[in-house]
């Protein structure tokens, strides 16, 4: 049974079922994950949430389907794969001009 505030994530391939936590929010408010990442609501337009992410230049953060574009062009059981995720989120930094 799932606890007030959670329901079920759908698993991506391979990888084992998570809770979800189910947060509402304001603009200006956020949420944090772990001690270094924060995630603050900017706007809200029609269907559409624009967020800002501060975490460390170390971690990469992208959208889900780059990261699954990433996952399915270098999967995990490779022996050599073509980039590692901080490559990849770097490539795709440079190409949209952003540092």
């Amino acid at each position: 049974m799932l606890a007030p505030g959670q329901a079920e994530a759908l698993p991506a391939k391979g990888v084992r079922k998570a809770k979800m936590l189910i947060l509402t929010r304001k603009i200006g408010e956020g949420l944090m994950i772990g001690d270094d990442i924060s995630i603050i609501i900017l706007a809200v337009r029609g269907k559409q949430i624009r967020l800002g992410i501060e975490a460390p230049a170390d971690i990469p953060v992208l959208r889900s389907e780059l990261y699954q574009q990433f996952l399915a062009e270098n999967p995990r059981d490779s022996v050599s794969p073509k980039l590692d995720l901080k490559e990849f989120a770097a490539l795709l930094n440079n190409r949209h001009g952003n540092k």
